[in-house]
């Protein structure tokens, strides 16, 4: 595999989007390890969730700078900024259901929003790769 300058060029320009999400995401979850209620798992599904992200970036740079055609590469890409959307939104929607709701209501929603957030981006990519490999 020959990766063009170009590669190296969008993924220089991407480290600074990248770095700022993660300061901006681990900061909204930095408020809830506060809370002893928090597990473990929640945390280091976040973690695993940011390395998502970025393996995701990554591989949608790789497609636009080479022009790849292989369906995990894609399936990587679609399924990499699926999560990132998801997982930018989270604190937003996080701020709005607390001005909106209690804390258990509020808990209960973000939790099926999460499960939809990892979900969503997941069939897309499915279907996505499944379309890819029968063209």
């Amino acid at each position: 595999m020959v990766l063009s300058t170009d590669f190296y060029a969008l993924v220089a320009q991407i480290i600074p989007v990248l770095l700022l999400t993660g300061i901006i995401e681990m900061r909204a979850v930095s408020q809830r390890w506060a809370e002893p209620t928090l597990p473990t798992w929640v945390v280091l599904g976040f973690l695993v969730g940011m390395l998502l992200i970025i393996l995701g970036e990554v591989s949608a740079l790789w497609v636009v700078s080479n022009g790849a055609e292989n369906a995990l590469v894609l399936f990587g890409a679609l399924f990499g900024i699926g999560v990132a959307g998801s997982f930018a939104a989270l604190p937003l929607v996080d701020t709005v259901l607390d001005w909106a709701a209690p804390a258990e209501k509020r808990a209960s929603w973000l939790q099926r929003l999460g499960t939809a957030a990892a979900l969503t981006p997941f069939a897309a990519a499915m279907v996505a790769l499944i379309a890819a490999s029968a063209a």
